[in-house]
């Protein structure tokens, strides 16, 4: 098989699969209000009873499953507990779709792969649906807002440790926008975008002076999932169409940007390169878990000791450049 015709096959994959299993995260994020709305939109009652008793009736079970189902993206232990705090702390936004199994994979993947930090999901658009910030960026930055205090609320509490955030999809953008937020000369020490639904041509030099200069964005050219839905609405910052997700952030916005594109040697550890392929727990740990790790040293962090060894086997991906 040629090398272009293995690209059509892998995106086209990728295409297909990030569809349903995208979908199925933003349904179970649905705040009960909003699980009901949904069994009345499709007509549940129609067949399963009249009434409106009835209909809540099976939206009830259905919310307790969800529950039930992803209760690992709940910020409990092991992954946030008093001994990770008091080392540091890594915030990790969600997309559009809310906390939720991608963003368990990515906690998880942090965890194996040896960071001793405390692991927290935050929910930052407040039960509100998500996608609608895509279309006021004041609020995102509202919301950006209240991430920072998050950070300085801990680093009021802690001072001196390592705070680091990691942002997929929508949750990117708010992580670009939280560095921008930042109190100057307090920046954060690191932040990692996976498919920033951000514009390629978005200027990055105040997120990097917020970040001291460590970011990282991940993207790939086989994250149609994105474009389809930043065409059909838009990037966070009200632009329309391409999206650095998908593309990368154009040299002429900072060179001093690191990028990591999508390439074939990252199946191996799960990456298949669409939208939830940076969410792979293995990839994860192979990859972001040391880079953040070398940035704690490069912060001055010596006191969080070596990494701890992995939970189990852990596939490497090529370091990043």
């Amino acid at each position: 098989m040629s090398r272009r015709l293995r690209g059509i096959v892998h995106t086209a994959a990728a295409f297909a699969t990030d569809w349903p299993v995208c979908a199925l995260a933003f349904l179970v994020s649905l705040p009960p209000r909003g699980l009901l709305w949904m069994a009345r939109v499709l007509r549940v009652s129609h067949w399963y009873g009249r009434s409106k008793r009835r209909a809540q009736g099976l939206a009830v079970p259905s919310v307790i499953v969800c529950i039930a189902t992803f209760l690992g993206g709940c910020n409990a232990r092991p992954y946030v507990t008093d001994e990770r705090l008091d080392k540091g702390l890594v915030v990790i936004l969600p997309g559009i779709e809310g906390p939720g199994p991608l963003n368990a994979s990515i906690r998880r993947g942090f965890y194996n792969g040896g960071v001793p930090y405390a692991l927290e999901i935050y929910n930052w658009h407040k039960y509100r649906l998500g996608a609608s910030y895509a279309f006021n960026e004041q609020a995102s930055r509202k919301r950006a807002a209240e991430i920072v205090e998050r950070v300085e609320a801990y680093r009021a509490e802690r001072p001196g440790r390592p705070v680091f955030v990691i942002g997929h999809s929508a949750g990117g953008a708010m992580a670009v926008f939280a560095a921008e937020a930042m109190p100057e000369g307090r920046p954060l020490d690191g932040i990692i975008v996976l498919a920033p639904a951000l514009s390629p041509e978005y200027e990055l030099s105040r997120a990097l002076a917020g970040c001291a200069g460590r970011f990282l964005n991940c993207y790939s050219r086989n994250d149609i999932f994105l474009r389809t839905l930043t065409s059909i609405g838009r990037n966070f910052d009200g632009k329309r169409g391409k999206t650095a997700g998908q593309e990368g952030f154009r040299a002429a916005v900072c060179a001093e940007v690191r990028q990591l594109e999508w390439d074939e040697s990252m199946r191996k550890s799960g990456n298949w390169g669409g939208h939830r392929g940076w969410a792979s727990s293995r990839w994860v740990a192979g990859t972001l878990a040391p880079l953040m790790l070398g940035w704690a040293g490069d912060a001055g962090y010596a006191e969080s000791g070596p990494p701890a060894a992995p939970a189990g086997p852990v596939a490497r991906s090529p370091q990043v450049p």
